[in-house]
């Protein structure tokens, strides 16, 4: 009974997925979620799961909060900051943390138990600290001036 309604669940996420009602998805399955948030990625142990404010979880990324070790299943919650932005295809292992406003390039993984610095860019799997060309400043003024030449 619980794996037919979880697929039916898997249905309605994927029509919800990268729209404002996956927050109230996401929340009436029991994941604190803040405000401002585009989520598009994977999770399932959405009790485990923290969501701060402005965060954007891409496209195919994963945030589930369980491992398989030895046949024996580990849960671990994972924290993602306000401002965090982890880019489409990228995974936060169980009991990872994504600090305040930290981002996690495309195809990157969060170790288990590692956290992202806050500001931080990481990349690579596992992830590491990496020196971008852009700084996240300069990103920021180039978003709110193209949103900004879009809304006029």
């Amino acid at each position: 009974m619980l794996m037919m309604l979880f697929d039916h669940a898997a249905n309605v996420r994927s029509f919800l997925r990268g729209t404002a009602f996956n927050a109230w998805f996401y929340r009436a399955c029991g994941a604190k979620v803040g405000n401002n948030c585009y989520l598009s990625g994977l999770a399932v142990e959405f009790d485990l799961l923290e969501i701060g404010d402005d965060v954007a979880i891409g496209m195919h990324c994963d945030t589930t909060c369980h491992t398989v070790e030895n046949m024996v299943i580990k849960l671990a919650p994972v924290r993602i900051e306000s401002g965090a932005c982890l880019c489409p295809f990228s995974f936060a292992m169980p009991g990872s943390v994504m600090e305040q406003d930290a981002v996690l390039l495309e195809h990157s993984q969060v170790l288990k138990g590692e956290a992202v610095p806050a500001g931080d860019v990481w990349a690579g799997t596992p992830a590491g600290k990496c020196q971008p060309v852009a700084t996240l400043s300069l990103v920021r003024r180039l978003n709110a001036a193209r949103f900004a030449a879009d809304h006029i």
